[in-house]
C-alpha cells in the first residue's frame, strides 16, 4: 500500500495566486495530481495529498513574462515521508509546456518545500562557496548564493535572490523582486515593488519596504516589517516579532496599509499599521496590537493580549484565557472560550461573554454586554444605566422566555435566572431586569 503525506500548498508571487480550483497560478502551475478543491487565501493555503514517490508539475509558457512564481508545501501528516530538498528551482519552458517533478520520499527530513519557478530566458547566476558580494544588473536577475555569508543587491528589475546556506544580506531594490533566505540568520529588505520575502530556516529579518508585499517568516525567531502598501506577512513557526508598519526605532513615520498580518505557531508579538488590518495570533501565547484604523483582531488558540487602539475594532479571543482590550472606538470583544476578561474603553462597545468565567468592563459609553449561554458565570465590572448600558441575552441559547425570570439582588449584585447565580453586577445598582435587560 502506498505512503501519503497531506498538507497545505500556499504560493508566494506578486501576480494574481488564484486561477480556476485546478491551477495554482493562471498560467504556470497545475497540479494534475489536486482534485478540484475551494480555493484557499494565501495564508490558508489549499489542502493537498501526495503519494510517496515523484509529484509532477506541468508548467506552461503563456508569453507573459511575469516575475518569478513560488509555491510553498507544508506537511502537516507524513506518515514516515518528507520531501528529498527543501527547495527546487526550475524554469518556464521557451514555449508550450513541460512537466517537472519534486520528489516525497520515506525517511526525507523536510517537512517543508518552497518551488521557485523562473521565467523563460532568465538564466541564473552561482556564486561560490566563500562570502561573496554581488551586484545585479539593471534587468530582470537570478543570483543565487553559496555557503558562506553572502550579500547580494539586485539593483533595478524583477530579480529573484536566494541565499542558500550561511548569513545572508538580500537587497531587492527597484522591481517585483522575489528573496528567499533559506538556511542561517538572513536579513532580506525587498524595497520599492511588490515583492515576496520567504526567510526559510533561522532567526530571519524581512522587511518589505514599500509596495504590496507577501513576507513568509517560515520557521525560526523572525523579525517582519512591512513598510508601506498592502502587506500580507506571516510569521511562520517560531516566536515571531510583526510590525504591519515600520518597526519602532525606524527614520521614516509611515505606516502600511496591511491586509494580514498571521503569527502561527509560537509566542508572537504583532503591530499592526495605521490602517485597517487583519490579524492573527495562531497558537501560542501572542500579543497583539490593531493600532489606527478599523481593525480584525483573532487570537486563536492560547492565552493572549488583544488590543484594538484606535478604531472601531473586532477582537475575538479564541481559546484560551484571553485578555482583550478595546482601547478607543466603538469596539466588538467576544472572549471565546476560557476564562477572559473583555475591557472596551472608550465608545459604545459590545461586549460578547460566551463561555467561561469572564470578567467585562465596558468603560466609558453606552456599553452592550451580551451573552448566547450561561456556560460559568460572568462578572460585569462597572453597569451604568445612566450611560445607556445594556445587557443582552440569548433566548434560544439559555432558554430565558421572559425578563421577568431574572432578578439582582441589591445586597449582593447577584443576576440569577429562575434562582440559579448567571451574573455577578456590582451591589447597589439602580438595576431592573425589566429596564435593563433584552432578550433576542
Amino acid at each position: 500500500m502506498s505512503k501519503k503525506a497531506k498538507g497545505r500548498g500556499r504560493q508566494r508571487n506578486q501576480s494574481s495566486f488564484w486561477g480556476d480550483e485546478r491551477s495554482w497560478d493562471q498560467s504556470d502551475f497545475l497540479p494534475t495530481w489536486l482534485d478540484p478543491v475551494e480555493v484557499g487565501t494565501a495564508s490558508g493555503g489549499i489542502p493537498f495529498e501526495f503519494e510517496a514517490g515523484p509529484v509532477f508539475f506541468e508548467v506552461f509558457n503563456d508569453g507573459v513574462p511575469d516575475g518569478t512564481d513560488s509555491v510553498v508545501f507544508t506537511l502537516s501528516e507524513g506518515d514516515g515521508l518528507g520531501f528529498a530538498k527543501s527547495t527546487y528551482v526550475f524554469r518556464e519552458p521557451a514555449a508550450g509546456s513541460q512537466l517537472f517533478s519534486i520528489r516525497l520520499a520515506e525517511g526525507a527530513a523536510s517537512q517543508e518545500v518552497t518551488i521557485i519557478l523562473l521565467d523563460a530566458g532568465v538564466v541564473p547566476v552561482r556564486l561560490g562557496q566563500q562570502g561573496d558580494r554581488y551586484g545585479g544588473s539593471a534587468g530582470d536577475d537570478a543570483i543565487f548564493a553559496g555557503k558562506g555569508d553572502d550579500t547580494i543587491d539586485g539593483k533595478s528589475g524583477s530579480d529573484t535572490l536566494r541565499g542558500q546556506e550561511g548569513n545572508d544580506t538580500l537587497r531587492g531594490r527597484g522591481g517585483n523582486d522575489s528573496l528567499f533566505g533559506e538556511e542561517g540568520k538572513d536579513n532580506l529588505l525587498g524595497g520599492a515593488g511588490n515583492d515576496t520575502l520567504n526567510g526559510g530556516a533561522g532567526n530571519d529579518t524581512l522587511n518589505g519596504g514599500p509596495g504590496n508585499d507577501i513576507i513568509d517568516g517560515m520557521a525560526g525567531r523572525d523579525l517582519l516589517i512591512g513598510g508601506d502598501g498592502k502587506d500580507i506577512l506571516l510569521g511562520g513557526a517560531g516566536n515571531d516579532t510583526i510590525y504591519g508598519g515600520l518597526a519602532d526605532g525606524a527614520t521614516e513615520v509611515n505606516f502600511g496599509n496591511d491586509q494580514e498580518l498571521s503569527g502561527g505557531d509560537g509566542n508572537d508579538l504583532i503591530f499592526g499599521g495605521e490602517d485597517a488590518d487583519l490579524i492573527f495570533g495562531g497558537d501560542g501565547k501572542d500579543t497583539l496590537f490593531g493600532g489606527g484604523g478599523n481593525d480584525e483582531i483573532f487570537g486563536g488558540n492560547g492565552n493572549d493580549r488583544l488590543e484594538g487602539q484606535e478604531g472601531d475594532d473586532t477582537l475575538s479571543g479564541g481559546d484560551g484565557d484571553d485578555t482583550l482590550l478595546g482601547n478607543a472606538g466603538n469596539d466588538s470583544l467576544t472572549g471565546g472560550l476560557g476564562n477572559d476578561s473583555l475591557s472596551g474603553g472608550e465608545g459604545n462597545d459590545v461586549l460578547f461573554g460566551n463561555s467561561g468565567n469572564d470578567t467585562l468592563a465596558g468603560g466609558v459609553g453606552a456599553d452592550t454586554f451580551s451573552f448566547f449561554s450561561f456556560n460559568g458565570v460572568a462578572t460585569i465590572q462597572d453597569f451604568s444605566r445612566a450611560e445607556g448600558d445594556k445587557i443582552q441575552i440569548s433566548k434560544f441559547g439559555t432558554g430565558a422566555m421572559l425578563t421577568s425570570q431574572f432578578a439582582y439582588s441589591s445586597a449582593t449584585g447577584a443576576l440569577t435566572f429562575n434562582g440559579t447565580l448567571v451574573m455577578q453586577l456590582q451591589p447597589g445598582l439602580t438595576f431592573s431586569p425589566s429596564i435593563d435587560l433584552m432578550l433576542f
